[in-house]
């Protein structure tokens, strides 16, 4: 699978070939190829899209059409389309054919994240979504260097949410961590969960450890971005939020220590790239 450029078919059964063949050209511009085509039992209706994938209507009693349960929405399917701009063209030609364009899930997109639900006349669910390039832009915060109050006032494996600035202060065995809460997938805003001992992103379920290293299943995953952190002479933690560093992994060195004077050496560390 790894060669895979994309899928080559969809079958989906209809009530009413006529009916799909004239909605799917209407609404989502696919083409018609034939009838007929293909060896099912019942009449079936061929179409295609510009980008090669074909949807495939096998013709089926109205009563057997439904494969969702009734008030449910995780059975759908989706178009990707390439950028922001096609996908405000395809927003603005649906919303005069009379469609509801709004995204009744827009509070749980990542950022840079565009998606509209539609529903064809079977009821099955179709979703067309485009993805910007904030979606993967690196958030810098820009809200200048932040006093964290006292360091001993941190304990060992304490976490702590500065929210109004997207950051986490993490209390390692070695010193403190000032970790983004910008996930490195798609700038979903990450939380921690005491029960799973995790970094965890809502939008696309990335977990992340406290160190910041990615630990779950989507994809191979950059670790959480770092911002400098000094302790003041007053043994109070600082973070420079006008600073974000990005890492390939975990480093002791990332790490400052309790002491006053101490400071993230960012010129000593391995593999990162700063972003101001």
């Amino acid at each position: 699978m790894a060669l895979c450029e994309g899928f080559s078919h969809l079958v989906l059964p209809v009530a009413d070939l006529d009916r799909s063949e004239k909605f799917y050209q209407s609404v989502f511009g696919l083409e018609l190829v034939g009838r007929n085509l293909v060896s099912e039992g019942e009449a079936n209706s061929l179409m295609k899209a510009d980008s090669r994938q074909m949807v495939l209507f096998i013709q089926t009693p109205a009563d057997q059409v439904r494969i969702e349960r009734e008030g449910a929405n995780s059975t759908h399917h989706a178009w990707l389309v390439k950028t922001p701009a096609e996908y405000k063209r395809i927003e603005k030609r649906l919303s005069e054919q009379g469609f509801d364009v709004s995204d009744y899930r827009a509070a749980f997109r990542a950022a840079g994240q565009y998606s509209v639900d539609l529903v064809d006349p079977d009821g099955h669910r179709w979703q067309i979504q485009a993805q910007g390039p904030e979606a993967t832009d690196v958030r810098v915060e820009k809200a200048g260097v932040i006093n964290c109050g006292p360091a001993d006032q941190y304990k060992l494996k304490d976490i702590k949410l500065f929210k109004e600035h997207k950051f986490f202060i993490v209390r390692l065995e070695e010193g403190i961590l000032a970790l983004s809460q910008w996930c490195t997938h798609q700038n979903g805003l990450m939380k921690w969960r005491d029960n799973f001992y995790d970094f965890y992103c809502p939008k696309h379920g990335a977990t992340f450890n406290r160190e910041g290293e990615g630990t779950g299943s989507v994809l191979k995953l950059p670790p959480l971005r770092l911002h400098p952190v000094q302790i003041n002479d007053k043994g109070e933690v600082e973070v420079d939020t006008d600073r974000v560093i990005l890492r390939r992994n975990f480093d002791a060195a990332q790490v400052v220590p309790m002491v006053c004077g101490a400071k993230l050496q960012v010129d000593k560390l391995k593999f990162v790239k700063e972003v101001v």
